[in-house]
């Protein structure tokens, strides 16, 4: 009532919180935002951080790298309800219901005593979302109030599903006993539509546009008109139109898009279904997804376990007859492993390798797959996606799992959706990983190409007969004359078609009747490849018979043997034994040979095979790896054993001078390491880097394999400890240092141990080496301290302890500097607090303000410490100046209103305002204008901003319009040059504002001091498209600037033959300049031939 009552007061009390940026903005839920929307909530978001507004957004994990990018800041997590929180929280929420405070005590703590053992190991924080404590509390009102008489918790035993369909339904009620008289098919509409609304809600319009929804919401709201009415009054949906539908909480619309994936993937909606779950294996997307496995998987304890994360419980379900459950889905529950192992990232960056690889391997769900006995894996298809468990793990980026099941199970099990194996980053992951399982797989299935196309139309075609499998009629083609070798429309020769099809007696027809056994289809392969890709042995065997040339390429440059290495179907050594003919020493498009293959994929068994068949045991690739290199680094010790005893070279190094034990020992093997030093493999060899096995295994934290090494004399040398410092845990360092390595050594960069271990940021080394005497101000050869890198690196916790370890800390002159442009608030605060200077310059007269310039907090502290807001640096740069430059807005808007300085100029005569405009910074320039910056301020080229700004491509046309709307006579303002913003757009070549000058009557003619006209600029550059603009605009074309030169000359004089190729139809080739030179001939004085080449023609 107040309020209203002094409405013009609170408008003006706001209109001067909102002049005064005084106001906080709350987005809460960013996460919950429609996928289509999401776009233009992002701009609206850098609108409000442009406009100086301070925002709050709330959101899930799954979109907080995104805002975190967007908005150039870090995220806090919000800490969840505590069980404290929660006790207090639901007392007080039944204490309504109740007189006895005790029985409320009694009741709460029993209702989370069953959240904890009921909800699994990732949803038991679930009450500590305070919306879903909510929710656990409404949904058991009655129970509590069945309880006050009863004193026993009834329904005791609840899952997530329980509690979300019980907290819907309930709501479902209140909504229609708000409404009043309503008809069973009316609600029946009120959950579809709502339903509908969750869909659109959590999915983008491009997966849902073959449901309709739209038209199906119209219908819905033509039959009852009050439906949104309805829908409101659930407490649930909130929203004025059916176009603008949001739900209380993202959870309870993907609670209900799980629930009708899980209802209408057997119905008329299947295909939608199908496609719509395709896409909840996507990160963000795993809720509705767990809903949708939870629905289906309902009666079958083991797939629950698994998607409840619960190990133990897994663990002793696998030994029982749930072992062969299949869930409504008909998958097992493998399937659900596969589907819920750790996610790969879609590009893998080198630097996060070891990471990636350590967490992988750490996977709980891998962890099941290796118990389970290799026989009883079953690889089948579920009737939902037609995929196996192999499919589901790829389809879910789950690699780890999907390599490992191919390593385990059966090459006849093995079966592949080709469809999932279309996604580029596949085999790059696969490679970069290490999952050479997998790796084979992906390329035999994409070699074999299961959609196998035949010309169904053409039925007298010889693929088509062979496909029906008609010997007759195909006798009968060849009688008549039929072309044997005539490729069809795929580039598949009839004999190939009979290989592929398995058609032994047609293969044999069509040779006996003049086919060419070593024809090749358009990947270059024979018949023998695709027998031998697809394992069948007897029509290798018959081909072979015929005397087909074994030696063929394709065009990876592999033979029959190299794919039967690579394809591993059935029958391999059966295979290989056929092609004994094969020249082994061929290399393929990765300089492989048969040999090298079979040991890259640990086929033992092969080779033998093949070292009996003649192969040379020390056969090299291109990088000089052996087998046994292949052979030690990937683990396989029954290989090592096989090529040491055929005697191949234990110190056989790479190219990188890697030996086997290097490598071993790198991977952590160390098996293969104990068994190699036994062999007496050099265990002081280094590789090029310098760098020896005990390196490698130090810098990969294998504490068996140090040992193992260190046992047999390694070389304790000062990179060891250094390489520990970063990786290895610290009773590895400790057994280091017990051998007697010297803790202040230093590596080749001058860097100790202390300095690595601050550098990694582990506060724990950094204490251990302290306490073995590290010198704590010891100097790499940069002049740098242990001091200086842990703050370089931000590591806070590392600063402190060597800030508070010891007196003779040393506080490094620039370390001010770095922590404000690398560095948090907190760690400049602690710097300060020890006497670091605030002002203090580098050689480049730069002060920490100076550095802060990408960084308002950090900006923010130093001015409120007293830094020096005016300093400037030897270019006379003031902060501002490089905020600017930066196109740090808001640090730029900060600096201003703590009195920076707006006119400031550089050495060159640059005001911040010309900076910005130099350097296409559109936001910034247009703040600065805001805040009333000169706009005719001109640099020492007699430049103002708004030269600039049309000289730079980044220029946006809103900011060319700008500058013109505060002063028109812009348009023809010159430069010392007697440059016009048209001329410099020319140079620069911006099209867009050179549109925008043309449709403000800018002058076409204008010359600059050497006489030059716009288009003598874009033909000296060779913008063409800039060039088509200015002829259409009437811009004369036979204009000579002050050495006599045409468009034509200064385009041929630069070699742009486009250019050249454009003005021929109208310009004057004959025309000469001051020198009495025409095009042809510049041409040929700066030797562009081709431009020649078009003027003579």
């Amino acid at each position: 009532g107040e309020c209203k009552n002094n409405l013009f007061l609170v408008k003006a009390v706001f209109m001067r919180f909102y002049q005064e940026k005084e106001i906080v903005v709350l987005l809460d839920g960013f996460d919950e935002i429609p996928i289509n929307y999401q776009n233009d909530a992002k701009q609206f978001i850098k609108f409000l951080k442009r406009s100086g507004y301070f925002m709050l957004i709330t959101t899930r994990p799954v979109l907080k790298n995104d805002l975190e990018l967007l908005l150039d800041t870090f995220a806090i997590d919000l800490s969840p309800f505590t069980r404290k929180d929660q006790t207090y929280f639901l007392n007080n929420y039944f204490s309504k219901f109740a007189e006895i405070s005790s029985k409320t005590e009694i009741f709460v703590e029993s209702l989370l005593n069953a959240a904890q053992n009921n909800l699994n190991d990732r949803d038991n924080e679930f009450t500590g979302v305070p919306l879903q404590t909510l929710l656990l509390a409404e949904v058991y009102i009655e129970d509590f109030k069945r309880f006050l008489e009863t004193k026993t918790l009834i329904n005791g035993n609840f899952d997530l599903l329980y509690l979300y369909r019980s907290f819907i339904e309930k709501k479902t009620l209140i909504a229609c006993e708000k409404f009043g008289d309503i008809s069973e098919d009316m609600i029946y509409q009120y959950k579809i539509c709502k339903t509908f609304f969750a869909l659109r809600l959590v999915f983008s319009e491009e997966d849902l546009d073959e449901l309709e929804i739209d038209s199906k919401l119209k219908v819905a709201k033509s039959v009852f008109p009050s439906m949104l009415e309805l829908i409101q009054k659930d407490g649930i949906v909130v929203g004025e139109t059916e176009a603008n539908i949001r739900f209380i909480h993202q959870t309870f619309a993907e609670y209900l898009a799980g629930e009708w994936l899980a209802e209408n993937v057997k119905n008329e909606n299947e295909e939608v279904a199908k496609k719509l779950l395709k896409v909840t294996f996507l990160p963000n997307f795993k809720v509705v997804r767990n809903i949708f496995d939870r629905i289906l998987a309902r009666n079958c304890p083991l797939h629950l376990a698994v998607i409840n994360f619960q190990m133990e419980k897994v663990t002793s379900l696998i030994d029982s007859s749930h072992f062969n459950d299949l869930d409504d889905g008909s998958r097992n529950f493998l399937h659900l492993i596969a589907s819920w192992g750790f996610q790969h990232p879609k590009r893998i960056k080198k630097h996060e390798l070891f990471e990636l690889k350590k967490v992988s391997n750490e996977d709980k769900m891998i962890e099941i797959v290796r118990l389970i006995p290799d026989d009883k894996l079953q690889n089948s298809k579920d009737h939902i996606l037609e995929s196996t468990p192999v499919d589901y793990a790829i389809i879910s980026k789950s690699l780890n799992i999907a390599n490992l099941l191919c390593q385990k199970l059966k090459n006849s099990q093995i079966c592949i959706n080709v469809h999932n194996l279309l996604e580029p980053s596949l085999l790059p992951s696969c490679e970069q990983m290490n999952y050479l399982s997998l790796y084979r797989e992906v390329i035999n299935y994409v070699n074999i190409d299961p959609n196998l196309f035949i010309d169904k139309e053409d039925r007298d075609s010889l693929s088509f007969i062979i496909s029906r499998g008609n010997v007759i009629k195909l006798n009968s083609a060849i009688s008549k004359g039929a072309n044997l070798n005539e490729r069809d429309k795929f580039g598949s020769p009839p004999l190939h078609t009979a290989v592929k099809l398995q058609k032994p007696e047609m293969v044999r027809i069509l040779l006996e009747n003049g086919a060419h056994k070593n024809i090749t289809d358009n990947d270059g392969r024979t018949a023998l490849h695709w027998s031998v890709i697809h394992g069948n042995l007897n029509i290798s065997k018959l081909l072979v018979s015929y005397e087909i040339d074994v030696n063929v390429v394709d065009l990876h440059k592999r033979t029959a043997l190299h794919h039967s290495i690579i394809s591993c179907r059935q029958h391999q050594t059966e295979i290989v034994s056929e092609l004994s003919n094969t020249d082994f020493n061929l290399r393929d498009f990765y300089h492989m040979t048969p040999l090298l293959l079979a040991a890259d994929y640990g086929y033992t068994e092969c080779v033998n095979l093949l070292l009996e068949l003649g192969v040379a045991v020390d056969q090299k690739n291109k990088s000089k790896m052996t087998a046994l290199h292949y052979a030690a680094s990937n683990g396989y010790i029954d290989m090592v054993k096989l090529l040491l005893s055929k005697g191949a070279d234990i110190n056989s190094k790479t190219t990188n001078g890697a030996t086997p034990l290097i490598l071993s020992s790198r991977q952590g093997h160390s098996n293969i390491v104990s068994f190699l030093l036994n062999q007496n493999a050099d265990v002081q060899t280094k590789d090029s880097r310098g760098r020896s096995a005990l390196y490698w295994a130090t810098r990969g934290g294998n504490k068996e394999t140090i040992t193992l090494l260190i046992n047999k004399e390694a070389n304790l040398k000062a990179n060891i400890l250094c390489a520990a410092s970063q990786y290895t845990d610290k009773n590895t360092i400790e057994s280091l240092l017990s051998h007697g390595l010297d803790i202040n050594s230093t590596d080749k960069e001058g860097k100790t141990p202390l300095h690595w271990a601050s550098f990694s940021g582990r506060k724990d080394i950094v204490k251990l080496f302290l306490s073995k005497g590290a010198k704590i101000n010891a100097e790499d050869k940069g002049g740098n301290t242990p001091l200086y890198w842990a703050i370089r690196t931000n590591h806070i916790q590392v600063v402190k302890l060597l800030l508070t370890q010891s007196k003779q800390t040393k506080l490094p002159n620039n370390c001010l500097h770095v922590a404000a442009k690398y560095g948090n608030k907190d760690l400049i605060s602690l710097l300060l607090l020890k006497g670091a200077q605030i002002n203090l310059k580098d050689s480049h007269g730069m002060t920490a303000l100076h550095h802060a310039a990408n960084n308002a907090d950090n900006a923010a502290v130093l001015l409120a410490k007293g830094a020096d807001i005016e300093s400037k640096n030897n270019k006379n740069q003031t902060p501002l100046i490089l905020a600017v430059e930066n196109g740090s807005e808001d640090v730029v808007d900060f600096l201003l209103k703590e009195g920076a300085n707006l006119e400031t100029k550089t050495s060159d005569n640059e005001t911040p305002l010309i900076v910005s405009a130099k350097h296409g910074q559109n936001d910034v320039t247009c703040l600065l204008i805001s805040k009333g910056a000169k706009i005719r301020t001109k640099d020492h080229e007699g430049k103002t901003a708004f030269h600039w700004a049309a000289l730079n491509t980044y220029t946006t046309p809103e900011t060319i319009e700008l500058f013109l709307s505060k002063s028109p006579d812009f348009l023809e303002l010159q430069t010392a040059k007697q440059e016009t913003p048209l001329i410099l757009a020319a140079q620069g070549g911006s099209l867009d504002a050179v549109r925008l000058l043309l449709s403000k009557n800018a002058n076409i003619e204008a010359k600059d001091c050497n006489g030059m006209t716009a288009l003598h600029w874009v033909s000296i550059k060779g913008y063409q498209h800039i060039l088509c603009i200015l002829l259409n605009n009437d811009a004369e074309l036979e204009v000579k600037d002050n050495e006599g030169r045409t468009a034509l000359i200064c385009a041929a004089q630069n070699g742009h033959k486009s250019v050249v190729n454009f003005l021929l139809d109208e310009a004057d080739i004959n025309a000469k300049d001051k020198n009495g030179l025409t095009a042809l001939e510049w041409a040929e004085k700066n030797h562009h031939d081709s431009v020649v080449w078009l003027l003579r023609d």
